[in-house]
């Protein structure tokens, strides 16, 4: 029962070593011939595989106890499926169909990269043209016409805006945006009217319009995230980060910005 990540100490010496789990990913990445390798205690099983990036793990964790307990099909046909003997069985390690859906993975990553790479290119176009055509954004124009405001720092306000979409795209998809203790009417009433997959499925429809009810219904969830409270009606947490923060965008708060705009770099960002 000893932990994959826990490290042992050399008796009496209080010196420590490595963790299983560090172990063997020392021994495939030293290996010339091995490149997997699997890690257990016999209740989690960890798939591991050579890595040479030193910040991210390179291993896939079934949890074994919980799936026998709670008799997931569904987890063990994937443990099997990626397990099974006949995976890693080729004259050549990096024949095996470990390794050939490992470089897929790899492959379809780097495409992923570069398209969603022109689209936040394509975003930031949109929305820095978008808040400047606004004519209620006066001052905006005004700080920039003047200098006030340097085009350079203007893009990078821009930029983590759509940082931010980005952000509510994936944890709304991993549904780890609300407040674990979010009321079901609360988790509903964001779902269906302030959400960002609202936003996707217009934006898959329609082009817009230049009125700016959308916009405001995004802002202000960014406004509760970045808040000190959150907002409990729509299940909101409070982020506490500098990204939600009005200090990341000072010169776009109360800023509007049409339907039109907002939908357009929606879908720049959400289909690559």
């Amino acid at each position: 029962r000893t932990d994959l990540d826990q490290l042992s100490s050399r008796s009496g010496t209080g010196e420590y070593r490595y963790s299983p789990y560090s172990l063997t990913q020392e021994l495939l990445n030293r290996s010339g011939e091995n490149l997997g390798g699997i890690g257990s205690n016999g209740l989690p099983l960890r798939l591991l595989r050579k890595n040479v990036s030193l910040t991210r793990q390179a291993s896939v964790e079934f949890d074994l106890e919980a799936m026998l307990q709670g008799e997931s099909y569904a987890d063990f046909v994937l443990l099997w499926l990626l397990c099974h003997q006949s995976r890693v069985e080729s004259e050549r390690p990096s024949d095996c169909w470990l390794e050939k859906w490992s470089r897929l993975a790899h492959e379809q990553g780097i495409r992923a990269l570069d398209q969603l790479r022109n689209g936040v290119e394509q975003a930031i176009n949109a929305l820095g043209e978008g808040f400047l055509a606004q004519p209620t954004n006066a001052a905006l124009s005004e700080k920039l016409r003047t200098g006030k405001l340097q085009p350079q720092d203007y893009y990078r306000q821009v930029l983590r805006f759509v940082y931010r979409m980005i952000v509510l795209f994936v944890a709304e998809d991993r549904a780890v945006l609300l407040h674990p203790d979010a009321d079901e009417a609360a988790r509903a009433r964001y779902v269906a009217y302030y959400s960002t997959a609202r936003l996707r499925r217009l934006a898959v429809h329609r082009l817009g319009t230049r009125h700016v009810d959308l916009y405001h219904a995004l802002r202000l969830v960014m406004e509760q995230l970045g808040s000190d409270t959150g907002c409990s009606d729509l299940g909101l947490p409070a982020l506490n980060g500098f990204l939600f923060s009005p200090r990341a965008m000072p010169d776009l708060v109360g800023c509007e910005l049409a339907n039109y705009e907002l939908l357009s770099a929606v879908r720049h960002l959400a289909f690559t």
